[in-house]
């Protein structure tokens, strides 16, 4: 083989380093996408809607009763 030159130098990481690396690449994703996310939320905050204005309450009709002749008799219809 050749000699490596004093320059040259193999870096080799663990499985612990690369658990952390990425463990910390995805805290730094997640705080930017919540920034992202809590700054779109914010940016087209509409002003809250007033209530219709309340007009004057109109009086409810009382239910007009059924009226059947004596001779009339309620029929069930049914789906078929």
């Amino acid at each position: 083989m050749a000699a490596e030159s004093e320059n040259e130098s193999i870096v080799l990481k663990g499985n612990r380093q690369i658990l952390g690396l990425l463990s910390l690449l995805l805290i730094l994703f997640c705080a930017f996408f919540w920034a992202g996310f809590a700054l779109g939320w914010n940016a087209h905050a509409e002003p809250p809607i007033e209530p219709a204005p309340v007009g004057p309450a109109t009086p409810l009709r009382a239910p007009v009763p059924l009226r059947f002749a004596a001779g009339d008799r309620l029929e069930s219809r049914t789906m078929l």
